[in-house]
Order: structure tokens, then C-alpha cells, then sequence
């Protein structure tokens, strides 16, 4: 467990908010990259108001289930589940994530894996 648990306390500030942006099932690659092409950093989504979601061209009924769903997120508790779950995270920009799902149109923005 400690390599699980050292993968997901290792990562950067942006990367946790990312998580727990992706956390919405709402979210594919498709509107994760709507929102990763519109805001500095996940960071800045997560903490964005529902006009700037709107403006990165996330639907509006959608914006308000995220808005619903983000209220009751809390950053360190998806981590806290993730680690307890033993789920570890690649991103594309990892050795762990696959080389051949970079090449695809819309890849996804991050693996979850055990």
C-alpha cells in the first residue's frame, strides 16, 4: 500500500483538484478538456464560478449538477478514498499510462488503477 499511498500524497496541488473535478461523472475527456483548455489550472476550475464553466462551453444544466456535486466535495477526502481504495493515478504525462491511448482522439485526462 505505501507505493499506492506514496503515488497519490506525491502529487502536485493541481493534479488533487483535477481528481476531484474528475470525480463528476459528467466530466468525460471530451468536457475534461473543454475545462483544461479554459482555466489556468484545476485549481482555478474548481474554485470558478458557473458563468466561467458556461464560457468553457459546459452545458448549463450540466454546470448546475457540477456546482450540486462540488459543493459536497471535499478535495482531501476523494485522496483520503482514493489511498484507502488503493487506487493509484497516471496521467499522460507518466511512464504508467498507456503510450498508445495518447494517440487516440479525446484520450482521457488521467487512469485510475490498482
Amino acid at each position: 500500500m505505501s507505493t499506492i499511498k506514496s503515488n497519490i500524497l506525491d502529487l502536485p496541488l493541481d493534479t488533487r483538484f483535477l481528481l476531484a473535478i474528475n470525480q463528476f461523472p459528467k466530466f468525460g475527456p471530451v468536457r475534461m478538456q473543454k475545462i483544461k483548455n479554459h482555466f489556468q489550472s484545476f485549481q482555478e476550475a474548481f474554485n470558478a464560478n458557473p458563468q466561467e464553466f458556461e464560457k468553457a462551453g459546459i452545458e448549463e444544466k450540466v454546470v448546475s449538477e457540477f456546482f450540486e456535486f462540488k459543493n459536497n466535495t471535499i478535495v482531501d477526502k476523494v485522496i483520503e478514498e482514493l489511498i484507502n481504495e488503493e487506487i493509484s493515478v497516471a496521467l499522460p504525462s507518466c511512464n504508467d499510462f498507456p503510450k498508445l491511448l495518447t494517440e487516440i482522439s479525446n484520450p482521457p485526462i488521467l487512469l485510475y488503477y490498482r
